[in-house]
Formats: structure tokens, sequence, C-alpha cells
């Protein structure tokens, strides 16, 4: 599963901080005290105030350093949709602000008089908001239980990070299934029986905007999608489904292309299935949203290789019942959504995915067919 297995990490755990931690403790707590000296009087010329300088010999071996670099110092500097191995945690803290907080620690916890102390790395990462600025990303070097301790405290990873208020993880999600691996159909791509985090930064969206009047245009917004596997496989009569619940949310982006940001509140939230009936050849995904609405889209002809999956709400000559959506009644009386569409394109194995989702609106103030269109490219962290 991707993510922290907790919201606090250390070397004893399993998450992949645990293992840069345990290189870096390694390297940095050998044994015989001259090489330990060497080893920390090196690393502390080359992280003073400046992190960015750390190499992989600084510190760590190339293995643990290199899951540390691609995740926490390439925050901005990762544009679009880069490789899932390089993407960033937090759009909005900066490389600059690890680089400066990290450095001051190390460089305070490496004072020769810490020599013959144990260095320890602690991580804590209880804030829940992936959105929240370099102000949430702080270290520092405090003695304690008779080690020098670099605490870190940042937003939480991607990932399967239980409720810190009860501890249950994902948010009452199931983290396990007890469906077959690998029988989900063209969703075992997504997430099989792990629990799958997507991510992205490119998303399009044009809407009817209330307060202008008019259709406007949103470009680059963040996305965050998590799939969590069924527990059972749904028997319906005759009929036998598989799936995944999932979540989904994203944030508006704001401020200029080289210096932005994306708003607390979301711009759009929804939780729903995706689900596949193997035997009658066709796949639904089922939303349901907080304003008040429900939709039921069918896909036709899907096997378990299909990897491009066409949803309808329209009903046909064959399934006069074939989908669906319904509105509160409030909602009834201004908008009308009278067709929704979407296409989920699963590349690379569910290394990523793509989603076009058309919904054409009428509202009762005019006879106009309003487009409201998303799409996005999101790839796993």
């Amino acid at each position: 599963m991707a993510g922290m297995p907790s919201v606090t990490e250390t070397s004893t755990d399993i998450g992949g901080a645990a293992q840069f931690f345990r290189q870096v403790e390694g390297w940095l707590n050998v044994a015989n005290l001259q090489t330990r000296k060497s080893n920390r009087a090196g690393a502390r010329g080359r992280v003073d105030n400046n992190f960015a300088g750390v190499g992989t010999t600084t510190l760590a071996p190339v293995g643990g350093f290199g899951h540390f670099n691609r995740h926490w110092r390439k925050m901005q500097s990762a544009v679009g949709n880069p490789p899932p191995g390089d993407r960033p945690w937090w759009p909005n803290i900066t490389a600059a602000r690890v680089n400066e907080q990290m450095g001051a620690a190390f460089f305070a916890a490496l004072a020769p008089a810490n020599d013959p102390l144990d260095i320890r790395l602690w991580w804590d990462c209880s804030e829940l908001n992936l959105n929240a600025g370099d102000s949430k990303f702080t270290a520092r070097a405090i003695a304690r239980d008779g080690a020098i301790y670099v605490e870190i405290r940042s937003p939480r990873a991607p990932g399967n990070v239980p409720d810190p208020a009860t501890g249950l993880a994902n948010y009452g999600f199931n983290p396990e299934s007890n469906l077959t691996p690998g029988s989900l159909g063209p969703f075992t791509r997504l997430g099989d029986l792990d629990v799958a985090n997507y991510d992205g930064t490119a998303g399009f969206d044009s809407s009817f905007d209330n307060d202008r009047g008019a259709i406007t245009e949103n470009n680059g917004f963040r996305e965050s999608w998590s799939f969590f596997p069924i527990n059972d496989r749904v028997e319906n009569a005759s009929q036998n489904v598989v799936g995944l619940s999932y979540t989904r949310d994203s944030w508006r982006r704001v401020g200029a292309d080289d210096n932005f940001t994306f708003e607390e509140k979301p711009l759009h939230s929804e939780t729903g299935y995706v689900l596949w009936d193997e035997d009658h050849g066709q796949a639904y995904r089922a939303i349901a949203m907080p304003r008040g609405v429900t939709v039921l889209a069918v896909a036709r002809g899907v096997t378990g290789d299909s990897t491009e999956l066409h949803f309808d709400t329209e009903p046909t000559e064959d399934d006069p019942l074939g989908g669906g959506i319904l509105a509160n009644p409030v909602l009834n009386q201004t908008t009308r959504t009278a067709r929704f569409t979407s296409t989920l394109t699963i590349r690379e194995g569910g290394t990523s995915f793509t989603y076009d989702d058309v919904a054409e609106q009428q509202r009762t103030d005019s006879e106009e067919i309003f487009r409201h269109t998303d799409s996005n490219t999101l790839v796993r962290v």
C-alpha cells in the first residue's frame, strides 16, 4: 500500500521514509568513533543551511536517499504529471523550504559535541491537508532519550494513512479484501486488493459559473483519487459484481503560473464505485456528490482486458433503464442534468489513468444545453 503506515515514522517502521532513515542512521551512527566523527564532520560541512547540497555519499546510499529526494525535494520543480517515481507529495511546500529546514536541523544535530550520541530521525505527518503551505514543513534537532532526534513535521504523505483521531485505516474504507487477487477485471490495474492513490495537477474544467452567468474555464486544477477494494463479491440474484470504491477531490488553482497555490475549499468532491459484471460484459460507475446528486453510468462490451471504458447514462433500446441521473428537488428547479458520459483510459498497467467527463445540463432560465466538462491525467503515488 502507498503512503505511511502510521502518522509518525521512524527507522523501525516499514514505510519508504523508514528505509531512508535506516540508511542515514546507519551511516551517521557507525560504531567506530573515528569513522563516525569523520562521516559527521563531512556531512556537517555540506548541510549548513543548504540541504540541497546533500548527495548520496553524504548521508546515505543511493536507494533510500533517492526515495527522499524524489518525493520531498522535488516539490514545485515537477511540472504537469511526471513519472510516478518522481511525484512530489505536496504542491505548496517548496524545495527551498525543505532544504532550509532540513539543513539547519542536521547542522545542529551534527555538532561535534553530539558525536558520542546516536542521531535518530522521527517524522510526524499528522497534518492531513496535502495543500498546506511552507509553514507546515518544519525540522529541528532535539536531545531526548539519550540521543539526538531530527524531528520532522509535515503534511501526510499520500496513501493509506490511519485517522489520527481513531487509529482506523482509510477513514472507514476497507484496507483489505476477501476478493481473489486479479479478479477485478479492467479495474485490477487501478487498485486490485490494495488501496491505491492517484494525483494530478493538470486538470481542465469548463462549467457554468452562477456568479458570472457564463461558462468559465479552470486550467491546472489539482485532483486526488483513492481507490479501495470492496470486501466481497456482490451477488444480485444471478448477477455477480466486483470492483472498487473510491473518493475523489479537486482544488482550483489560484495565482500566477510561476507562483500558484490551490484553494483550501474543494472545487469538487464525490464518492462512488467502479464495478465490473463479467458475465454481462458491463461496467458501472456509481457516483454520489455532496450537493445531492447521484449518477449511474454504464459501459458495455467490457472485458477483463479493457483499458478504455465508455460510460453513458443514456438508455438504449436493449436497456431502457440503462443508467440515470437524480438530483435533489431544489437543484432540479434551476438546473437539470440530462446526460452524463465518461471515458476512462487506464494507462501503463495502472501507473496512471485519464478521464474525460461530460455532463449535459440545461438551466430552467435558458433553452441552451450547457456542457460541463472535466478531464485530467493522474499518476499513482
